[in-house]
């Protein structure tokens, strides 16, 4: 006869209960609101909680039961301390427009800081600016410059928890839709070296017709769409794909070189209908990887995901693609 007792916890039911009440009084107005983005942030936290609450639900279901109110209790805490932890919503929306013409300089470096909001990033085909930033959202928004010759320029939200923004616990039925968005225009007139942080919110980087000499970019836990431009002269990309889903589109007749740590996340990548690539992968890790086909392996074995694939007269090409994954991680990595 089988005596183990089956585990059965009553956590979960209880947060869900308590979590749907706090919800609730906050849409009503009971609760300040506080920065959805900054309890995202706290994610790990859930692990470790999770973790006790395996523990101690296999020794008593009442121990289960205590874990799951403290949760909710902690929650209500920083709920009801949300003003002087400095985590309470603005009044209202911001809009504003921020400029700076090109002036003297030969190139630029650009390091765009975003957060939850929709951002969409584009070339501004004429023009004497070498940046036009239009941004409605809570807070205030920031454009730091330096620098003649080569600016240096910041862009990013002050007054707020850093890479994060303000919206409510949204209303049943609306989604996490907010009216907060960034529309982020460069000059194609100068080189830029670019840095984008997206942080949890959804960015279409459409740089298709920007003259990048380097870009590097944290895609954070939200969702990132890249289209890369066309080059003869080699530039370099640097991509953390962190636990966001990242969609690069990949050009025809260029020249590049893509660095990418898959972490947790999904990556996507959308090849020209011709090219000339090298997949070089360090570290296969936990996740899975489909290369495209044609390809030929000329290094590693067997099974293992490490290892260097080329397609044909990679050596001679003159326009190369290479993409060198140091890490796949318990994420995904897919070729299309």
């Amino acid at each position: 006869m089988d005596h183990h007792r089956q585990y059965r916890s009553i956590f979960w039911p209880i947060v869900l209960l308590g979590v749907g009440a706090v919800w609730l009084l906050s849409n009503l107005g009971y609760i300040q609101a506080i920065d959805v983005g900054f309890l995202v942030r706290l994610w790990p936290v859930l692990l470790i909680i999770i973790g006790m609450d395996i523990l101690l639900g296999r020794i008593a279901p009442w121990l289960s039961a205590l874990l799951g109110l403290a949760v909710i209790a902690g929650l209500i805490a920083v709920l009801i301390y949300a003003p002087s932890l400095g985590l309470t919503r603005p009044a209202e929306l911001n809009s504003e427009k921020l400029i700076e013409p090109i002036g003297g300089a030969s190139a630029a470096i650009v390091d765009l800081r975003l957060s939850l909001d929709s951002v969409d990033v584009t070339s501004l085909s004429s023009g004497e600016n070498l940046i036009e930033a239009e941004m409605v959202h809570y807070g205030e928004g920031y454009l730091n410059v330096s620098g003649e010759a080569q600016k240096k320029i910041v862009l990013g939200t002050e007054n707020l928890p850093s890479g994060n923004t303000w919206f409510t616990f949204p209303s049943i039925g609306t989604g996490w839709k907010t009216d907060q968005y960034w529309k982020i225009g460069l000059t194609d007139r100068n080189p830029l070296d670019l840095s984008v942080d997206g942080s949890l919110g959804s960015v279409d980087l459409d740089l298709s017709k920007l003259q990048l000499t380097d870009l590097n970019v944290n895609v954070s836990m939200g969702s990132m769409d890249i289209y890369l431009p066309q080059s003869t002269d080699r530039y370099d990309v640097d991509i953390d794909g962190s636990a966001g889903a990242l969609k690069v589109t990949l050009p025809a007749a260029t020249n590049l070189s893509l660095h990418l740590d898959g972490s947790a996340g999904s990556s996507t990548f959308t090849l020209p209908p011709v090219y000339d690539l090298r997949i070089e992968v360090l570290d296969g890790g936990l996740g899975s990887m489909d290369l495209p086909e044609g390809l030929n392996r000329v290094s590693g074995s067997g099974d293992a995901q490490e290892g260097v694939w080329e397609s044909d007269g990679y050596d001679a090409a003159t326009y190369k693609i290479l993409i060198i994954i140091s890490h796949v991680g318990p994420g995904s990595i897919n070729f299309r």
